[in-house]
């Protein structure tokens, strides 16, 4: 039977969430400014081993799973329209034709534990995460907001 999270414990999945990277998630949420880098690694490890953390974030990445789910056909041919629309820039093209190629190919997507080595002070990891979120955030709040259409990424007929 799964506990309730303490309020640090939710902040820390959704800032999990948000950036994708589990040491920074934990700098967000704990007190961690005299912490060593390896340790905040190792503390924020240990929260992604816990049975009721990865299960709330299960739960919180299951209406973006969905959501993505439902839409997969639409969004891979709008990225085939990308990729055969001859007036569209180069780099879009490019872009087009390697999520397909990654995608048909079984690419897995990208992902950052906890355990990864992050020089905090000299580099901030960006990761594509933080892009898809605020994707599926814009169109839940427009389904919120009675659009109920699908838009992939890149359509701006929102």
């Amino acid at each position: 039977m799964n506990m309730a999270l303490t309020g640090k414990q939710e902040r820390f999945c959704l800032a999990y969430l948000e950036t994708g990277n589990a040491s920074e998630a934990y700098r967000r949420v704990y007190n961690a400014n005299k912490m060593k880098a390896t340790t905040i690694t190792k503390r924020a490890s240990e929260l992604l081993q816990d049975g009721d953390i990865t299960g709330r974030l299960d739960e919180l990445r299951r209406p973006a799973v969905e959501l993505a789910r439902r839409y997969t056909v639409e969004a891979v041919e709008k990225i085939i329209a990308i990729m055969n629309k001859e007036d569209a820039p180069a780099s879009a093209q490019l872009a087009a034709s390697c999520e397909i190629l990654d995608r048909g190919h079984g690419k897995a997507p990208a992902t950052v534990e906890g355990n990864v080595k992050h020089d905090h002070e000299h580099h901030h990891v960006h990761e594509p995460l933080s892009e898809t979120a605020r994707w599926i955030e814009g169109i839940l709040r427009d389904t919120e907001k009675g659009d109920g259409h699908g838009h992939g990424p890149g359509n701006t007929n929102h």
